[in-house]
């Protein structure tokens, strides 16, 4: 049986059309800051997709044991890359993760985008299985990066569950850059669900077991609602675009 790590990124059962994706990044301007004027549009449209529900016991039937184990918890998905080395890696996500350098950081920092790339670099007899996001590979088609000297990372990734598994650890990040405040409380409901151990790899602000859901955002969607009545009332009807990225 192979020793393995369960990565998953809460992104995978939160759907988004590419109309709505605004070019994020991992800073507090996504995280924080941007939400309260999203919230207004966009506050009855994101949600899960409901997949979440049962998920642990939908993995117990395809005969992964998990009892035992410790749940780490992040906000951002490259902590999964500094959890041990592993025969093969689970990665549960909308998105593939393994983007090359860009021509900006030629040293290839470690970023969420690119964790399980520098992963495999770095760890040559790791397997990966990703498992995608349905509604993602609709949406965004997930666009396999092509670079020199690539080709041999991407043979080392299977697109499917693995047939077995002694998952022996699980990591946890939710993404919130990428999904919103009002699902928080979900998102925890989600990491409590096996009522295993868990450990916060983030703390402060970053903190992912700590709900942005609080009354001071709530406090500022809807500032931003009255805002945008306003604006409607004095301008007539307004349309907002939004830049397009991220796969």
């Amino acid at each position: 049986m192979k020793n393995t790590l369960l990565t998953i990124d809460w992104d995978y059962f939160v759907p988004e059309k590419l109309e709505w994706d605004i070019q994020h990044a991992e800073s507090l301007l996504y995280l924080k800051h941007l939400w309260p004027n999203r919230g207004p549009y966009f506050k009855d449209i994101i949600k899960t997709n409901g997949e979440e529900i049962g998920w642990w016991d939908k993995l117990h039937r395809r005969g992964y044991d998990i009892s035992g184990d410790i749940v780490y918890v992040s906000d951002s998905h490259l902590f999964a890359a500094n959890l041990g080395t592993y025969d093969q890696i689970i990665t549960v996500d909308a998105h593939h993760d393994m983007w090359p350098p860009s021509v900006n950081d030629p040293n290839a920092t470690l970023w969420c985008d690119n964790w399980l790339r520098q992963y495999l670099q770095l760890n040559p007899e790791t397997k990966a299985h990703w498992v995608q996001a349905e509604w993602a590979k609709e949406d965004f088609k997930s666009v396999k990066p092509d670079a020199a000297n690539y080709t041999d990372l991407w043979e080392r990734v299977e697109e499917e569950w693995p047939e077995e598994a002694d998952i022996t650890c699980i990591h946890i990040c939710r993404s919130g850059c990428w999904t919103p405040p009002w699902l928080d409380d979900q998102f925890l409901e989600f990491v409590n669900d096996p009522a295993l151990p868990t450990v916060r790899l983030q703390k402060g602000v970053w903190d992912p077991l700590i709900s942005r859901w609080d009354h001071q955002m709530r406090a500022a969607i809807e500032q931003w609602a009255e805002i945008g009545k306003e604006v409607m009332e004095n301008n007539g009807e307004t349309r907002t675009t939004f830049s397009l990225k991220r796969v």
